[in-house]
């Protein structure tokens, strides 16, 4: 909803009168605000139970918190803003505030488990890596929202909200620095909640909601702040009887917080004005693809402010503990040790590579390619498989393959279908290797099982930024497919040990366009198919 405007005749008349200094006011505020607000508010999702902790992540997305619900979403923000907001994380502990930092750690403040933690996905999963739950002997209350510092630290709130009682003397402000150790910094607040760094890195903002007040702190070293001062005393008939809740900074050190509306604010603490959204606002953060975009999370959904100016930047690091630093460290190697493992199975039941079956590969022109104007079966090892009608044969790109055929596309996008095998390794880990050809981030898959006329299979459906392979695959070569989508089937080898893949993989269009062929191969049946256990 845009500022209110009123015509000049209006206010000509009124000059001069109480009202009508009090209307300029308002219309100079108003003013102000329009040069920063570049279009209307947007509802871009709704349905949640309450959402909070907007955080913008480098690649170009943002997630937020479903605080009763235990769940953190991701909204891609590319391009302007493409479907809806997908589930990131299943149990987030409560988390509510989110940030990130320019290398792409994720931090939350995890209240229903006390503590601050760093999130990470692997094969798909998030996980949570927690830093000390506890301060002088006792847990943390609740942290609540959070915030980077430029120094590789970060600072959280930890108030208490319903009918939790306190577990210490405090509901405080602390400090974690770069290697993890916590301190309190503020003890004097009655409720801190929303928290925030200048775009300087000279000036710590909290939210004092009890007191419906803003505070500024000198920074004056890595947790070390001094000369506290009320920067903004909120209107209670306008602005609420509690707030603001989260709060935003623009590259020019404006500020935005949640109170009845979200309310903008100099650096000084002057009012510029409010950006009235249809549901009372949580928290906010700027993103998108110029970061010119202001999210608001309100209640049961999201929003999103086009704005001329553009949010601060992400800061470079956040903490680490040497326990974290463990855990990163065994996540490598254990993913390392799940494809040495994989290989060497593969190896152990590997087949010569004149023995390799038929490959269905990418589109592309090809001056001996014969189009099979009807479906036909071709011997593939000791699978039977039917090549669908309009593939087209070609001359096998390398020793590896014995086949290959063209898959016609009606906008002429490559696909990448291709059958091979026999390898060995668990189901598990050939489907953690599939995984591993799609970016984490955004990635998400199901999986089926069902019965062909080749046997019984198992098929995974993938979608998400896929790393395609281009060239000679000593070269390790990949390109990024955004909006990708992958068919990958595991058909049992009947003459021995090992499993035979069949993989159909591409852009999601033209994937979609030919999954019900691709099933043709194999002789597989998407109504009797059933999701995995």
């Amino acid at each position: 909803m845009r500022s209110l405007r009123f015509p000049a005749r209006l206010l000509t008349r009124l000059a001069g009168t109480a009202a009508g200094v009090l209307l300029l006011a308002a219309s100079a505020a108003a003013a102000e605000l329009d040069d920063l607000q570049a279009g209307e508010v947007e509802q871009v999702a709704t349905g949640y139970t309450f959402t909070e902790g907007p955080a913008a992540h480098p690649r170009g997305y943002l997630l937020f918190s479903d605080v009763p619900e235990k769940k953190i979403y991701r909204y891609n923000t590319k391009d302007g803003g493409k479907g809806q907001p997908k589930l990131w994380m299943e149990e987030s502990g409560r988390t509510n505030g989110l940030a990130i930092a320019a290398n792409g750690r994720i931090y939350g403040c995890q209240g229903g488990l006390q503590r601050v933690a760093m999130l990470q996905k692997r094969d798909g999963q998030a996980m949570a890596m927690g830093f000390d739950d506890t301060y002088d002997g006792a847990k943390l209350n609740m942290p609540n929202d959070l915030a980077l510092d430029g120094d590789g630290g970060l600072y959280f709130t930890d108030p208490v909200y319903g009918k939790t009682e306190p577990t210490q003397p405090v509901l405080g402000v602390y400090y974690v620095n770069k290697r993890g150790q916590v301190s309190r910094v503020v003890d004097d607040i009655a409720k801190p909640n929303g928290i925030l760094v200048s775009t300087d890195g000279q000036t710590l903002y909290v939210a004092s909601a009890d007191d419906v007040e803003i505070v500024a702190y000198d920074i004056t070293g890595p947790g070390q702040i001094a000369n506290k001062r009320t920067i903004y005393a909120g209107d209670k008939e306008i602005d609420g009887q509690h707030g603001p809740d989260g709060m935003a900074i623009d590259a020019d050190g404006r500020l935005y917080a949640t109170f009845n509306s979200v309310v903008v604010l100099n650096a000084d603490g002057s009012l510029v004005g409010r950006i009235e959204i249809p549901e009372k606002p949580s928290n906010c953060i700027f993103g998108g693809d110029d970061n010119k975009t202001l999210f608001v999370t309100a209640r049961k959904s999201l929003y999103r402010v086009p704005m001329t100016v553009s949010g601060q930047p992400l800061k470079k690091a956040g903490p680490t503990t040497a326990a974290v630093r463990e855990q990163m460290k065994q996540m490598k190697q254990d993913k390392a040790a799940d494809g040495k493992a994989a290989k060497d199975k593969a190896a152990a039941v590997a087949v010569p590579p004149q023995t390799y079956p038929v490959f269905l590969q990418t589109a592309t022109e090809d001056a001996n390619a014969e189009a099979a104007p009807d479906a036909e079966t071709v011997q593939a090892g000791p699978l039977t498989l039917t090549v669908p009608e309009g593939w087209s044969k070609q001359q096998p790109s390398n020793r590896l393959r014995l086949a290959q055929f063209a898959v016609p596309t009606d906008d002429g996008t490559a696909l990448e279908a291709v059958v091979s095998g026999p390898f060995g390794g668990s189901d598990e880990q050939n489907i953690a290797r599939w995984y591993g050809q799609f970016e984490a981030d955004g990635r998400e898959a199901t999986t089926y099982t069902g019965t062909g006329d080749a046997g019984d299979y198992t098929l995974v459906d993938i979608t998400g930024t896929y790393n395609q392979s281009v060239g000679p695959p000593i070269m390790r070569r990949t390109v990024a497919v955004p909006d990708a989508r992958m068919l990958a089937v595991i058909l049992p080898n009947p003459d021995g040990a090992g499993n035979y893949f069949l993989k159909l993989a591409g852009p999601a269009k033209t994937v979609d366009a030919n999954a019900e062929k691709f099933r043709t191969v194999f002789g597989g049946d998407t109504s009797k198919e059933s999701k995995a256990e």
